[in-house]
């Protein structure tokens, strides 16, 4: 066996898709945005699990800034941006979004079967 294990590990995950989430209510007079976003890494998880324990709707913004991008794989949003969320943003839009970055594929076809 010449491939090595973790060669095949990387490589399923390299080949997970990226998430296309259409938000309405943050797009402008004539199209949604489109928030595009790769599957969580383990690291990414256990980040957003510890925060976890300590303030879920922390997390959900964490995960918003973490793995937004544009199509082009561009950050939508960065650090300087979190307090104005915070403070400006309808929470249940945000945490709608934020909970479909954080869903996996994989668990929701599992759930479905």
């Amino acid at each position: 066996m010449t491939e090595k294990i973790i060669d095949r590990i990387k490589a399923h995950f390299d080949a997970k898709e990226i998430k296309v989430i259409e938000v309405i209510e943050w797009g402008d007079d004539e199209n949604p945005l489109y928030i595009h976003c790769s599957p969580l890494t383990l690291a990414q998880k256990n980040r957003l699990y510890k925060m976890a324990k300590e303030d879920d709707l922390g997390l959900m913004l964490e995960a918003l800034i973490m793995k937004a991008k544009d199509i082009e794989g561009n950050c939508l949003f960065s650090r300087a941006d979190k307090p104005n969320l915070m403070r400006n943003c309808d929470p249940d839009v945000l945490i709608r979004v934020a909970t479909s970055i954080m869903e996996s594929s994989d668990i929701e076809v599992a759930e479905k079967n």
